[in-house]
């Protein structure tokens, strides 16, 4: 199931399954604060919207509630073990919440333009589908690339890897070839840092909808880097190193995937070297 909804739609829905506090903390980040007034005139209005479109309905009591299909949608952003996020940096930056339910389910979230609230629901089997589309990972990559990257067995810590990204062509291949890459995968990984078509991150996040106010935004996560330009790279990491090191495996479409499952199934636990 799929739905759009405006930020005071979302969070007039978030307030009909009893968390109010997160659907004023929706509008509060999209409007600033506002007074008690303006808030219940939104979401009034909101209601009106909800009604109109089907996803909400008048109960017995005379009050506004749910459809059944919308409120099974947003039961795991309000009820979840796990998140699994994906960021992705193209021609515009998506940041997506995958809330992973208690029966097998999943909700991710994103929002688009500032206001504008993407989710999509289903079962947690189906994410891997959803989100190699999303991020545009290739098929395939040049056969002699693919073998270059599965002889190396090319690694690099995380944190120099990120620091790349601000360096020049000649600096990103001083540092690549000093960490004991290829001369050629070198190259090819600088042309694409500096050109990339999209690039981003897959990682398991170890909170639930008990903890998650409590995350650390400097926490050690468990996941997935991937670049694509001409070609396709994938960098996997764990969590468990004291300085992650990410181990270079070709990107393309049948591995993103292989790696994906690898996060759902084992989570903080995956990408153990």
């Amino acid at each position: 199931m799929e739905y759009t909804l405006s930020a005071e739609e979302f969070s007039m829905a978030l307030s009909l399954i009893n968390r109010p506090d997160l659907g004023k903390a929706v509008l509060n980040e999209v409007f600033g604060e506002l007074s008690s007034t303006a808030i219940e005139e939104r979401l009034k209005a909101a209601s009106h919207s909800l009604l109109a479109r089907g996803y909400a309905r008048i109960g017995t009591n005379g009050i506004a509630m749910l459809s059944d299909d919308l409120q099974k949608a947003l039961t795991p952003i309000v009820a979840f073990k796990g998140m699994i996020q994906v960021v992705v940096n193209g021609t515009a930056t998506i940041i997506m919440n995958a809330h992973l339910g208690t029966h097998g389910d999943a909700t991710s979230h994103w929002v688009e333009q500032g206001v504008v609230h993407r989710i999509l629901y289903g079962s947690q089997e189906h994410l891997v589908d959803m989100v190699s589309r999303i991020v545009s990972i290739p098929q395939t990559i040049p056969a002699r690339l693919a073998a270059l990257i599965q002889s190396g067995n090319s690694k690099i810590l995380m944190e120099t890897f990120a620091e790349l990204t601000g360096m020049d062509a000649e600096k990103i291949t001083k540092v690549l070839l000093n960490e004991g890459w290829d001369s050629a995968l070198s190259e090819a990984l600088r042309d694409d840092l500096i050109q990339p078509l999209v690039r981003g991150s897959v990682c398991y996040l170890d909170v639930d909808a008990v903890n998650i106010e409590k995350q650390n935004p400097e926490m050690a996560v468990t996941g997935l880097y991937y670049l694509v330009g001409k070609s396709g790279w994938i960098l996997t990491f764990s969590k468990t190193e004291k300085e992650p090191i990410g181990l270079l495996i070709p990107g393309t479409r049948a591995n993103f995937e292989k790696q994906f499952k690898e996060l759902q199934r084992k989570k903080s636990e995956a990408f153990i070297r």
